[in-house]
């Protein structure tokens, strides 16, 4: 069969009253498409499945362009037509239709008249998950489930076959509800009439046609504007001289000698005379013959003539030039160079840099490779690309020519081959007409263009091509730049079948330890189809990559090696389609996985990895940051951008002090990543996180959570301390179809103007983190992506020790999912996404469940009691666009600490929508300062106002830990430390082993029973909550503790927040305050008369009025400054601050107290909780209502 492009199949199939398991080989398929025919038809492919089929008598022979069938004589009397439609979205509001042919080979019988129906069934997106692509049809077919298809079809169509002419048995249909859904295939169940096959009736069978209307054979708009918060930076237009003229060309130099005068039919071991010119034509070379070696030395040159020429060598060494062109001159012919060798061979060809390429080294030696400018080396699309299409519309006009190919990067979220083929796609340019490219082939996906977003399009020719053989062990060709004062130019090449797998140092682009290198560059090169990464840069500083592709590489692709490498310059490059190498790291959410140096590597059969860090092989691994990296794409692989943290660099360069991972981005703008992150669930496009070291001499990568802590010095031997920290700043950037957007596990970050669509988070930020400007799209208007369908939420606010600022964020299209609960609970409750173990019961009986795993604004991490958020999330000025309500907070209840200090400050109340400045909590009435706050049912937590006016004290959300040396003996004196409440953590469901106590407001006393306005205190240190409600009381179940120590942790500023605790009579204190690195700040509390006149005294006094000791949490001012913190003790941007979290200030208490064996008082005290007037000011704030819909806004398909 004739293949043009696989787009849909038919295939037939009788089938028994028994349902067979499907076996056999591959269903193969074909398909040919007229360019003035509107029919996406294909040639019919007779399939044979399993014995059963064939006991059935039923018969399909191929016959020249149509297919016989004959019905078995005792059933079935039926037969499936199926069209596979590639997994493609169908399109709302345009009808498509399926067809085929049938003829009757005699005629009928009288008594047994065929009449043939035809049905439509169109089986959905998720069951081509359940059921293998290449059945002939469903297991479960006996049932008919209609819950796997869009249409449980009524019969739309009847024929009577004539024996004269084929008739047309058609079916045409609009998609279902008016909306575009994702179609695994088209069915079309082909039933006969009773009898049709008794007397042995042959039918033909051609023709099948699959057609969408001629609406949308047209081509798509134009996309009317693109970046509302992303600004691209345009490729560097070239020069009309790079395009159109020669001048100062290499060639025409005086006093060169000719190859054939030189090196005459030697094809061995070649060295070129010294100090001499040598040009070479399309002659010089004998044709066909494989050449072994050439040396240039240290005062030659090779030239190369702009002639077409073609030279297969084993290797070339350059200690003088090897020039091909130049800057100025441009070759236009047609140049091969052809590297071959096997692994096998010894790594002498190359004196000392392997075999199979071409080594630059030597003090003054340069290699100049300049092919054919083609403009730009890629763009995108300005109009959607759909399967059957066989031209695209692109952002710029191009000067490519007919006869190159030509990429499509993958607009779908999942790019690893693990669950669907990759959807990249290589086509072959038939004629250019501005931005109009068409191709010889078609389309066999979608590739989407919308406002969001755009494929990318690379050009993957070019007239000088550098290739090895393609090899099965990985063994290609390479080129290696080394040494100091070498230099090397490379532009308009095409490398393929290069790099060497698990070879380090013997890549396809190499610069190697070539130290301060500005005249150095690879520009406008291509890379494909590589053994062992792309670009490198090892040991160089100061050189550019710009305008290069890479395109199915092994590896991590433009790399930054040992991590001393900086200032170099990272530009309009293009990575797409980036393979791990062995198994891919993975692992719990944040613990990933360890990989060893050399150590045999799952996935790898007997081999091994050389370097660990493939195991996350990434478009772009930058192993330090201090480098420009502008405008680049990342498409595919285990991240898209990776920044590994390096305590020492490694390598050549391992016993430097140097400390890479402290090093910030020299720049980072306008760079996009997409498709990525999906090997594991901490997964992202962009990737700050993971460790590379040694242990002894070997070198170990872990991929998961490890901090960088930014500063301006990078020598290990100086206290973090001691340098200035700086922020790494992520601006101007796009992620789109993305696991997790950008994942930052470091100290200081930034990241302003991201554009965030169809993500599942798009961010996770650690440290001190700002993120700002932005606009996050839960949904966009890539129907492919089918984002409404997965569960997503805009942010996530971590659970202890960081502050997060985010303000000046634009929400849009975050709508409730639309699955079934699989686990329990509701079926067709829309606000299910997914199969998920917390989508149980226990879901339906407490709302908060719901929306923790759901579609979402914001969320945090509620799994531990060991890590208790302090006050760390800050909110200002967000926007909802096309936003459901219920959505905008995910909370999940548990008995953890994590979940019952969940709060954040919305500073003027545009994140809860409630339009004063707000203090968000959990559920718990712990929240509830007063009665003007709100409880929210739909998100199960409280909102309460701020700021209130004199007299009312300030309301704010602050931190303390209180906790005594015996805390858990005195809870039963079977615990062990923290161990109990740490298993709680990992999965144990009994929390009730971690209660010693509780905290609860002034005024609401035991009287008030369940309102008791209290939350738990536990085991593990931290009490996170309000003030302006009088004070806190602190009780413990075994009763007044001898020796109690307080952290003030976050209380500063102007807040005022009262401890009391009940103490026997007659009790005597010894109150005292210190500091751990500030020891002359010691002092002793004084005893005073009133609790007025602690409030005058907070810092050095305490009240004991004969039940109940009362004291002041205070951070001295001067703490907060002369610490280090910044500004003067919080951490300000946007318009919000948090205050810094400060551990190192102690507040003792020793009571003197008859102690029992626990450490507490042995007369245990009258719970007794202070009064306090609780009058609110009483003004109850209104929730504002939320946007439902913006027209404009709304997910629409591009038709």
């Amino acid at each position: 069969m004739t293949t043009r492009s696989v787009i849909a199949t038919l295939m037939i199939s009788a089938v028994s009253s028994q349902f067979p398991t499907p076996t056999g080989p591959a269903i193969p398929t074909s398909i040919v498409i007229p360019e003035d025919d509107t029919c996406l038809s294909a040639e019919l492919t007779p399939v044979q499945r399993g014995p059963d089929f064939v006991s059935s008598g039923g018969v399909i022979t191929r016959n020249g362009l149509d297919n016989q069938f004959r019905p078995p004589t005792w059933g079935p009397e039926w037969f499936f037509l199926r069209f596979d439609y590639e997994l493609k979205p169908l399109m709302k509001n345009l009808e498509y239709s399926v067809s085929v042919d049938i003829k009757a080979e005699r005629p009928m019988a009288a008594s047994h008249p065929s009449v043939i129906s035809a049905k439509l069934m169109l089986w959905k997106l998720e069951q081509a998950q359940t059921y293998t692509r290449d059945m002939l049809w469903p297991v479960d077919w006996a049932d008919q489930n209609p819950s796997h298809f869009y249409f449980d079809g009524a019969v739309n169509m009847s024929v009577t076959p004539s024996t004269d002419d084929f008739s047309s048995l058609s079916v045409s249909f609009t998609m279902p509800e008016g909306q575009p859904k994702p179609v695994s295939s088209v069915w079309v169940w082909v039933t006969f009439s009773e009898g049709a096959g008794d007397n042995g009736d042959i039918y033909h069978v051609r023709s099948a046609c699959f057609n969408r209307s001629s609406e949308s054979r047209q081509p798509p708009p134009v996309v009317s504007s693109f970046d509302e918060k992303f600004v691209p930076v345009p490729h560097p237009a070239p020069t009309n001289a790079e395009l159109t003229t020669q001048s100062g060309c290499p060639w025409d130099e005086p006093g060169l000698q000719t190859w054939e005068t030189v090196v005459g039919q030697n094809t061995n071991i070649i060295t070129l005379p010294a100090a001499t010119k040598v040009v070479v034509g399309s002659s010089s070379f004998v044709a066909n013959a494989r050449y072994t070696k050439i040396t240039i030395p240290s005062d030659s040159e090779l030239i190369f003539r702009d002639e077409a020429i073609s030279l297969s060598i084993q290797s070339i060494v350059v200690n003088g030039k090897l020039r091909i062109g130049s800057e100025s001159c441009r070759v236009q012919g047609e140049i091969r160079i052809t590297l071959w060798g096997d692994r096998s061979d010894p790594d002498t060809n190359l004196d000392g840099f392997g075999s199979k390429g071409i080594a630059v080294f030597g003090d003054g030696s340069m290699i100049e490779i300049f092919g054919r400018r083609y403009f730009p080396s890629w763009t995108k699309l300005s109009r959607m690309a759909r399967s059957g299409d066989d031209r695209v519309y692109l952002q710029d006009d191009v000067n490519w020519i007919p006869g190159q190919e030509v990429m499509l990067t993958t607009t779908v979220w999942d790019d690893t081959d693990i669950d669907f083929p990759n959807q990249n796609e290589v086509l072959t340019i038939k004629s250019v007409e501005g931005n109009i490219v068409q191709f010889n082939e078609l389309l066999h996906h979608d590739h989407f263009a919308g406002t969001e977003y755009q494929g990318e399009v690379s050009l993957l020719s070019r007239n000088i091509q550098i290739e090895g053989e393609p090899s099965a062990d990985g063994f290609g060709g390479h080129i290696i730049i080394a040494g100091t004062n070498t230099e090397g130019r490379i532009a308009g090449t095409a490398l393929r079948y290069v790099g060497q797998t698990n070879i380090m140092g013997r890549y396809p682009l190499h610069f190697h330890l070539t130290g301060n290198n500005p005249n150095s560059y690879f520009s406008d090169n291509v890379v494909r189809d590589t053994y062992f990464r792309c670009i490198v840069i090892h040991g160089t500083h100061y050189s550019t990559v710009t305008q290069n592709v890479a395109f199915n590489a092994t590896g991590s692709c433009f790399y930054i090696e040992d991590g001393v490498e900086e200032n170099n310059t990272v530009s309009h490059n293009l990575a797409a389609y980036i393979h791990v190498i062995g198994d891919p790291a993975s692992g719990g959410t944040q613990g990933g996985q360890r990989f060893y140096e050399d150590q045999p590597a799952a996935g790898l059969g007997s081999g091994q990895r050389s370097q660990p860090a493939d195991s996350s092989a990434a478009g772009f691994y930058f192993s330090n940051a201090y480098n420009r990296i502008v405008g680049n794409v990342a498409s595919g692989g285990w991240s898209g951008f990776a920044f590994p943290g390096l305590e020492r660099p490694i390598g050549d360069f391992r016993n430097e002090p140097f400390e890479p991972r402290v090093r910030p981005f020299l720049e980072w703008n306008a760079n996009t990543a997409h498709s990525s992150g999906t090997y594991w669930d901490s997964g992202s496009c962009i990737y700050v996180g993971a460790s590379l070291f040694y242990q002894g001499n070997q070198l170990v990568y872990d991929s998961g959570r490890f901090s960088r802590n930014t500063r301006d010095v990078a020598d290990p031997n100086v206290p973090d301390w001691q340098g200035n920290s700086l922020f790494m700043v992520f601006e101007n950037t796009r992620l789109h179809l993305c696991n997790r957007g950008l994942l930052h596990w470091g100290a200081r970050v930034e990241v302003k103007q991201l554009e965030a669509h169809d993500v599942r988070r798009a961010a996770t930020l650690f440290g001190e983190a700002w993120f700002h400007d932005s606009l996050v799209e839960g949904a966009s208007s890539n129907l492919a992506a089918g984002f409404n369908e997965i569960q997503h939420d805009g942010f996530q606010f971590y659970d202890v020790a960081v502050k997060s600022v985010v303000t000046d964020i634009e929400f849009r299209n975050y709508q409730r999912g639309n699955t079934t609960c699989y686990s329990g609970g509701n079926p067709g409750d829309p606000k299910r996404i997914r199969p998920d173990s917390w989508c149980g019961p226990d879901v339906l009986t407490q709302g908060a469940f719901i929306h923790a795993h759901d579609v979402v604004m914001f969320t945090g991490l509620y799994h531990s009691d060991v890590f208790k958020p302090q006050w760390i999330s800050a909110t200002n000025n967000i926007r909802y666009v096309n936003v459901d309500t219920d959505h905008l907070i995910g909370f999940k209840k548990t008995e953890s600490g994590a979940s019952r200090m969940f709060n954040f400050m919305d500073f003027d109340g545009s994140a809860t929508q409630m339009g004063v400045a707000t203090i968000v909590g959990s559920d718990l009435n712990w929240w509830q300062i007063c009665d003007d706050c709100t409880f929210h049912n739909n998100w199960q937590i409280w909102t309460c106002p701020k700021d209130v006016p004199p007299p009312h004290e300030e309301r704010m959300i602050v931190q303390i830990s209180a906790w005594t040396p015996y805390i858990e003996a005195a809870n039963g004196g079977m615990k062990e430390g923290l161990n109990v409440c740490e298993e709680a953590v990992s999965g144990s469901t009994d929390w009730s082993n971690c209660d010693v106590g509780y905290a609860a407001h002034w005024g609401h006393g035991p009287d008030y029973g369940d309102q008791m306005r209290l939350t738990k205190i536990t085991q593990n240190e931290g009490i996170t909550g309000p003030t302006g409600t009088g004070g806190w009381f602190i009780w413990l179940d075994g009763g007044a503790p001898a020796t109690m120590f307080f952290k003030p942790a976050q209380v500063a500023g102007t807040v005022i927040l009262r401890v009391a605790m009940n103490y026997p009579p007659n009790t005597r204190f010894n109150v005292y305050s210190f500091n751990r690195y500030r020891t002359s700040w010691n002092q002793n509390y004084t005893e005073v008369n009133s609790i007025d006149e602690v409030d005058q005294s907070p810092l050095s006094t305490y009240y004991f009025d004969g039940t109940t000791l009362f004291l002041h949490m205070k951070l001295p001012d001067r703490l907060n400054h002369e610490m280090g913190a910044e500004e003067g003790g919080k951490f300000e941007r946007g318009g919000v601050f948090i205050y810094d979290i400060i551990y190192s200030w102690v507040i003792a208490v020793e009571a003197d107290c008859p102690q029992d064996q626990y450490g507490f008082c042995t007369v245990k005290p009258i719970e007794r909780i202070p009064p306090w007037d609780d009058t609110c000011p009483g003004v109850t704030p209104v929730p504002t209502a939320v946007p439902t819909a913006i027209p404009t806004a709304v997910p629409t398909a591009v038709p």
